[in-house]
């Protein structure tokens, strides 16, 4: 009897700000995606600076879980097997958070397109593949999934 090898799993550290849907994350992985371990953070960002320091974070919170639910639901239902958590408005602790008991071996960064975006997203970007030495990579998404 001839065994075919088991597929390897690959496992990403998805970080995004906008819903993803199952379609999308695989344009973005490429080739092997669909056999990815998938874990998101979606930071709780706020829309401005001045939200960020005179506001409530509830809002924030609650988007962010929004986005965590919705990307996570689509993504299971496709048969993709993904967790997630909602972090802290600080995106590279909440990266940090979500790789204490996740060891990812490539990082996927999902930011709204150039004048979308919320405070601190452009924050996503900076210093993560040297501070967490994995490979980073970047992509765009319009809010919609």
């Amino acid at each position: 009897m001839v065994y075919a090898p088991a597929p390897i799993s690959v496992r990403i550290l998805v970080c995004t700000t906008v819903p993803i849907s199952a379609d999308q994350l695989g344009e973005l992985l490429g080739p092997g995606g669909e056999d990815a371990t998938v874990r998101v953070v979606v930071p709780a960002l706020n829309e401005s600076a001045l939200a960020h320091w005179v506001s409530d974070p509830d809002e924030a919170i609650d988007d962010a879980d929004a986005i965590r639910k919705r990307t996570i639901g689509a993504l299971v239902h496709a048969g993709v097997d993904a967790t997630g958590e909602t972090g802290e408005s600080e995106p590279l602790q909440a990266i940090e958070d979500a790789m204490g008991n996740f060891s990812p071996e490539r990082i996927l960064v999902v930011l709204h397109p150039e004048g979308e975006r919320k405070h601190k997203e452009d924050d996503l970007l900076e210093n993560i593949q040297e501070r967490f030495n994995v490979p980073t990579e970047r992509a765009e998404l319009s809010g919609h999934a």
